[in-house]
């Protein structure tokens, strides 16, 4: 008899079956907010979007997005009910101009829920194709006129 108890067991193991959290069943996703950078901040080279997020169910992975694209993902090695992390893109793959980025946080329930999506500039020195720089007018202010 133990033998046929242990045969399913075994195979549910096989198919990565994820038993749910124990305790109360929830459907709510966690919040997640990016603190920095902030909106409208420049980013450079290797850009590092620091944010938080929460969960009465504990915080078990986050994912960040730029430009609508998953870039970067953390699973928690230890879930807890609140979390601050680190997730870093290349703005360099991404012309200069703005970029919109968030992050999803999704519980152990596997809820999920967004950030609120900011704008940062990217500025590395790659234009995009047919993107005209002006090297003939001055930069800076316009000359004072001469007088006579």
């Amino acid at each position: 008899m133990r033998k046929l108890l242990f045969l399913p067991l075994l195979l549910l193991a096989e198919c990565g079956y994820k038993a749910p959290p124990p305790g109360k069943l929830e459907f709510q996703g966690p919040g997640v907010k990016i603190l920095s950078p902030q909106p409208s901040d420049t980013v450079r080279d290797t850009a590092c979007v620091v944010f938080r997020a929460s969960d009465p169910s504990k915080v078990g992975k986050t994912v960040l997005y730029v430009e609508g694209s998953r870039v970067a993902e953390l699973e928690i090695s230890r879930p807890d009910t609140a979390v601050i992390g680190t997730l870093c893109f290349d703005s360099k793959a991404y012309y200069d101009g703005q970029l919109r980025i968030f992050v999803s946080a999704y519980d152990l329930w596997d809820n999920q829920a967004n950030s609120d999506t900011i704008i940062v500039y990217a500025s590395n020195g790659r234009k995009a194709e047919g993107e005209v720089i002006d090297t003939l007018t001055p930069q800076g202010p316009a000359p004072a006129p001469r007088r006579r």
